[in-house]
């Protein structure tokens, strides 16, 4: 049958819902133990940043393959077999006993990871009224919230407390969780397209000019966690780390609220103010020098981030008709992708540079912050240049929806 939802809080979200915090909070987990694991066998800083690197890069060549089956294929269906890698992942963590077998698994969790990301998001999008589909999404995307706020430290207590393989299948217990839940989703039998892996259907054009964006923004947050520590580090502050206590916890205001606001107010002021905060963000943390103006930074970030991230969610689906939001789903996590791909290097080749000039490592860091900014505010000019067209296929697939 075909899911036309009237309220928000219907069954599908709720379990896409669980289904969702689930794998995002052993995700963060894993963010925080799989370094450390692989060292504790004896990893060169070398073969900790491969065994990391791989999980990106399988998560980003596995798209052109997935996103076409997401329109193509029962998206319950798929995400029973994509929760199952996971389990399969988690159960493998557990029984690996050296760097080479970590990587392996590490191959296979990351192309998981690259399916279940799009294909949730694409799920909750069709679960949801269109009246309600900024709320709907930034509760969605709350669930990383939680998940960055709870999760790394859960690991490390668990990882001390029972130790890491013990820990890893802890995270199988919850991917089972999520599959259970999985199981009670309805099926929509709404009409799909044949499985064929081409240009269109692995990207979506309607949904080409919220990717930039994406891209744009992920380009700089990325390198808050490849930088921000050294950076603190090296000016002496040693509770840099409140930074992300601080961050996570303002994210959880910032996420739902602005689900809230983009329903009643639209996309144009909310990521106009999102975007300035953002950009904003970057400059106090090139131009502090002391843990109070870190935190401030940090209090500003959440704000800014906080309501990009999941109001460019939403945009991205409105954008698409609900027969192509997985494939627009799978679009914007393109774009994300590039941008954590290509951000942390580049700054880190700015930083190079500007240390060889200055010969002071906190100029280099600090100015590496600063430049951050530039991304951001061109990702804000190419959306209002773009608006126009944006909104035409906003109200096109309105109508299109309201027609079905």
């Amino acid at each position: 049958m075909n899911l036309h939802p009237k309220k928000l809080w219907n069954r599908q979200f709720i379990l896409i819902l669980g289904i969702n915090f689930c794998h995002q909070m052993c995700q963060q987990m894993m963010n925080t133990l799989i370094p450390q694991y692989a060292s504790s066998l004896g990893a060169s800083a070398y073969a900790v940043g491969l065994v990391s690197s791989a999980f990106a890069a399988t998560s980003f060549c596995v798209r052109p393959i997935a996103s076409p089956a997401f329109d193509s294929f029962s998206k319950k269906r798929l995400l029973l077999v994509v929760l199952a890698g996971l389990l399969a992942s988690f159960v493998g963590y557990s029984q690996s006993r050296s760097v080479a077998g970590i990587l392996a698994v590490r191959l296979l969790h990351g192309a998981c990871m690259g399916c279940i990301a799009p294909l949730s998001l694409a799920m909750a999008g069709d679960s949801l009224p269109d009246s309600k589909l900024g709320q709907g999404i930034g509760i969605f995307t709350l669930c990383q919230a939680v998940g960055q706020a709870v999760g790394p430290s859960l690991g490390l207590e668990l990882s001390r407390a029972v130790g890491f393989s013990n820990t890893f299948l802890f995270g199988a217990a919850e991917i089972a969780t999520g599959i259970v839940l999985a199981m009670l989703l309805r099926e929509d039998s709404r009409p799909r397209q044949a499985y064929r892996i081409t240009l269109n259907k692995i990207v979506e054009p309607d949904a080409i000019h919220p990717a930039v964006i994406l891209m744009l923004q992920l380009f700089a947050y990325s390198c808050i966690a490849s930088y921000l520590i050294t950076y603190g580090t090296s000016m002496g502050i040693e509770n840099i780390g409140l930074f992300f206590t601080v961050y996570a916890l303002f994210l959880l205001v910032t996420r739902p609220l602005s689900g809230r606001l983009v329903d009643r107010y639209g996309y144009l002021p909310l990521l106009t103010l999102g975007m300035s905060g953002f950009a904003l963000s970057f400059f106090i943390i090139g131009s502090s020098r002391t843990i109070v103006g870190m935190l401030a930074a940090a209090v500003v970030n959440a704000f800014g981030y906080g309501v990009c991230y999941p109001t460019m969610q939403s945009l991205v689906i409105s954008c698409a008709p609900r027969s192509k939001r997985g494939a627009a789903a799978s679009t914007s996590f393109i774009g994300a992708d590039m941008g954590m791909l290509l951000g942390p290097s580049l700054m880190g080749l700015a930083i190079d540079k500007i240390i060889a000039v200055t010969g002071d490592q906190v100029a280099g860091y600090s100015w590496g912050f600063r430049l951050m900014t530039l991304p951001i505010l061109l990702g804000l000019a190419y959306f209002l240049v773009t608006w126009k067209s944006i909104r035409g296929k906003i109200e096109k697939h309105s109508k299109e929806t309201e027609v079905e």
